[in-house]
This record gives structure tokens, C-alpha cells and sequence, in this order.
């Protein structure tokens, strides 16, 4: 799930209809007061309260204008990573961190910049931690890998000795290249 996506409630009467009915109920309701916008949708068979109303067209709103800033950072770091293909992966990062800023703090209220900064570092941190465990799991099948090739080793070794047809030089060769060390 993205920083751009929560999870909606379940009780949420709005938030739980598809994506193009919530962006028509809120260009309805730029137009129109909340009473208005109420009835229209209870026209609908839709029932909400005003202040459910209210709370919905905000977060909405909120939501609508974080896509618009995540979006425009994306165009700006794709930009970076195009006029200067040298660029450090971190300060193209702190970058893009810094235009993403930029556009949260043009919506003028402190409570909406502190929501997208702290939306967009826990995005961050969820990406940087997935990292972490993709390189853990890597990690894990190389050593898998050197330990099933140890005890190919090993097997064949054990094999070696206990061929009876050998003389204990020609075994000695054998091991010696079964550990590479011929």
C-alpha cells in the first residue's frame, strides 16, 4: 500500500465507493453548500451526516492534493534522473524530498504539510525497509547456496574415500580437486 493509499474503514459510506463517484460527490460539493450536497446524495439513496460529510470532503481533499504533490516529485526526480543520470541515488532522494516539501507547504495549513511529510518519510521507510529485507533474503539463498555447495563437497569427498579402487595418492588428487585445491 502506498503512501497515497490508506486503508478506508469499512463504516466510511463515501469512502468505500469507487473512485470516480467520490471525485463526482466532490466536484459537487465545490459547488454547492453541505445541506445541498446532503440531499443530493440522499436523492442517491446515499445517507451521511454534515459533519461525516465534512470530514470525508477533507480528507478527500487532502488526499486528492497528496497524489497532485506525490505525482509533480515524481516528474521532478524523473527529470533529475534524466538531466543528470550521475546523480547520487541519496541526493536525488534528498532532492525530490525537498520538491515534494515544496509542493505540500503550497496548500497553506500546517496540519496538511505535516501530514504529507509525515506520510511521504513513512513511505520512505517502508520502501528503505523492504530494501533491507530483499537484501537480507538475498543474502540468505547466497549462504544456502555455499552451504549446499559445501556438502556437495563433502558429499563427494566421503565418496572419494571410500572408493576402494583408488590408491590413497589418486585420492588425495581427487579430494584436493573436489576442493579446488589442485
Amino acid at each position: 500500500m502506498s503512501a497515497t493509499q490508506r486503508k478506508t474503514r469499512a463504516d466510511s459510506v463515501l469512502g468505500t465507493l469507487p473512485e470516480d463517484r467520490q471525485e463526482t460527490i466532490a466536484a459537487y460539493a465545490r459547488t454547492h453548500t453541505l445541506e445541498d450536497t446532503i440531499a443530493w446524495l440522499a436523492a442517491d439513496g446515499v445517507r451521511i451526516s454534515r459533519s461525516r460529510l465534512s470530514v470525508w470532503l477533507s480528507s478527500f481533499s487532502l488526499r486528492q492534493a497528496f497524489k497532485a504533490a506525490e505525482q509533480s516529485t515524481e516528474e521532478f526526480a524523473a527529470f533529475l534522473r534524466e538531466s543528470f543520470p550521475d546523480i547520487d541515488p541519496a541526493e536525488l532522494d534528498r532532492r525530490a524530498a525537498l520538491f515534494f516539501q515544496g509542493e505540500a507547504m503550497k496548500t497553506g495549513d500546517a496540519e496538511t504539510y505535516l501530514a504529507f511529510a509525515t506520510a511521504r518519510h513513512k513511505a520512505e521507510t517502508d520502501r528503505a525497509r523492504l530494501a533491507q529485507k530483499e537484501r537480507s533474503l538475498s543474502l540468505d539463498e547466497r549462504k544456502l547456496r555455499l552451504i549446499e555447495a559445501k556438502a556437495a563437497q563433502a558429499d563427494a569427498a566421503e565418496k572419494t574415500l571410500g572408493e576402494s579402487t583408488l590408491t590413497p595418492e589418486e585420492r588425495m588428487t581427487r579430494i584436493r580437486q573436489i576442493f579446488g585445491m589442485a
